[in-house]
């Protein structure tokens, strides 16, 4: 069976167990088991634990002393136990042809800055799994999830996710959970999730590649504290061609090498940045600053149309708000080129005289709600934008609570839009390109839900727009140079 083959049972196991399972559900175990039977995953589940008579119950499910009490296979295992036994539980796993198995155990490569003897003990578990055939995440990981099989397996919180097709892998735990909650807050699904921890056995490699021929996965999204190499190019390369893979590489100053270091044991720092740049070029990744960056960008290619290029026009009711996203947007590459004479004349149809006949469009006072959608409309149509950028100043529920809009109660900007969106969306379809709105992410309204779900990407700050639209600029790039 290939390393692949293998990794499809994190996923797409016919069993799960949890070795070293406690009764306190405070504890990693715990945790994990509370997480698994919330989740409410159909399969079967067994709980180990040698200190605990068996037939015992935890959560309903019956606790054995030794795996030999269980029949059959076992496709995937949980260990979380002191590190110092982790050997000779891996040793009786294989005895159980464990396909894949989850170390969560701590207290290995991430000690290594005060106990160097933690190193030899994390070579055991590579040479265990070498010989016994089977794959491993971890040492000192917190866990899986997979919509598929409705598993959510988490030393952590429990994100109620939606179902998806972003695939997240990282090697922290806790950035991999700030994944799914900004995710989730966007109302946007994702397919799976694993944490590699210290990374002994598998790499980020290996997830993006089976990530690369998953069908449930449509746009990749990596957390890392070390760096890449020349096999990593080689194989993420060749998923690049096909799939969006984001990456947000930590630990790039020195203080942050050494965090990194006591963290999941990993080389990094300024240098190795430097070349992990270099490589993150030649495979075709897409490089994020940060977790909310990383799914900035991930949900708006679930969401919306690839730029041809890197023309954007701006409609605006406010002229600051104009200059402030032609700045954000010229700083990360992106043009902002005039308006043609043809357009000019159409919109002088609609507009009074002093509109200012330039892009960004400022409509100033012109705030004619009936005629906005044909602007719109005619933007769209425009051959020399590549995507359009719409600012108001807030689409959230506060609007209303905080200034007085005279004579017109409510949040009449919200319900316009709603009005129109669906209008829009036709005209999105039909351009094939992409469409932001400066708002929140999240309101009590759901307005952004609302506008998400019509191909439109809500996102709330200027630089946060303009570097989104520029990495599915890049994205675009990098696609039809591989395929050309």
């Amino acid at each position: 069976m290939n390393k692949l083959e293998l990794i499809d049972y994190f996923f797409h196991p016919k069993n799960i167990t949890l070795i070293g399972v406690s009764r306190n559900l405070m504890s990693a175990s715990g945790m994990i088991l509370s997480n698994i039977k919330k989740s409410e995953y159909k399969g079967p589940l067994y709980l180990l634990n040698k200190n605990i008579e068996t037939g015992e119950k935890i959560l309903d499910y019956p606790v054995y002393q030794k795996l030999s009490e269980i029949e059959g296979d076992l496709d995937l295992i949980f260990v979380i136990v002191p590190s110092r036994i982790v050997p000779e539980v891996l040793e009786e796993c294989a005895t159980k042809n464990v396909k894949a198995v989850v170390i969560i155990s701590s207290g290995f490569a991430e000690s290594v800055l005060y106990n160097k003897e933690k190193l030899k003990l994390q070579d055991e578990l590579i040479k265990i799994a070498r010989s016994s055939g089977f794959v491993f995440a971890g040492p000192n990981c917190n866990g899986i999830y997979s919509d598929a099989i409705s598993l959510n397996a988490i030393f952590g919180p429990r994100v109620r996710n939606l179902s998806g097709h972003i695939s997240y892998v990282t090697r922290g735990g806790t950035a991999g959970i700030l994944s799914m909650i900004e995710t989730r807050v966007r109302g946007i699904g994702i397919s799976k999730f694993i944490n590699l921890g210290d990374s002994a056995d598998l790499q980020i490699r290996d997830l993006i590649e089976y990530y690369g021929q998953d069908p449930e996965t449509k746009v990749i999204g990596c957390y890392s504290e070390g760096g890449g190499g020349q096999d990593f190019v080689q194989t993420v390369k060749k998923v690049t061609m096909e799939k969006p893979v984001v990456f947000y590489k930590a630990g790039i100053t020195e203080a942050g090498k050494k965090a990194a270091l006591s963290h999941v044991g990993a080389l990094a720092g300024e240098s190795s940045n430097k070349i992990f740049q270099g490589f993150a070029v030649q495979a075709g990744l897409v490089p994020a600053e940060s977790i909310t960056e990383m799914v900035d960008i991930c949900t708006a290619y679930m969401i919306s149309y690839l730029p041809k290029g890197n023309n954007v026009v701006i409609l605006t009711p406010a002229g600051s708000l104009g200059v402030m996203a032609t700045d954000a947007m010229a700083s990360e590459g992106m043009k902002i080129p005039p308006l043609s004479a043809e357009t000019i004349d159409k919109l002088n149809s609609m507009l009074p005289e002093y509109w200012s006949h330039n892009n960004p469009i400022d409509l100033t006072d012109s705030m004619n709600f009936n005629i906005f959608i044909k602007i719109i409309k005619i933007l769209l149509e425009e051959n020399s934008f590549d995507g359009l950028l719409i600012l108001f100043a807030d689409i959230s529920d506060n609007m209303g609570k905080i200034v007085d809009f005279g004579m017109m109660e409510g949040d009449f900007f919200n319900q316009f839009i709603r009005d129109n969106v669906k209008k829009m969306r036709k005209y999105i379809e039909k351009a094939e390109k992409p469409v932001f709105f400066l708002g929140p992410v999240e309101a009590a309204n759901d307005l952004p839900g609302f506008l998400r779900s019509n191909k439109i990407v809500v996102l709330p700050e200027f630089r946060r727009i303009a570097r989104t639209f520029a990495a599915l600029v890049k994205w675009n790039e990098i696609r039809k140079r591989k395929h050309s």
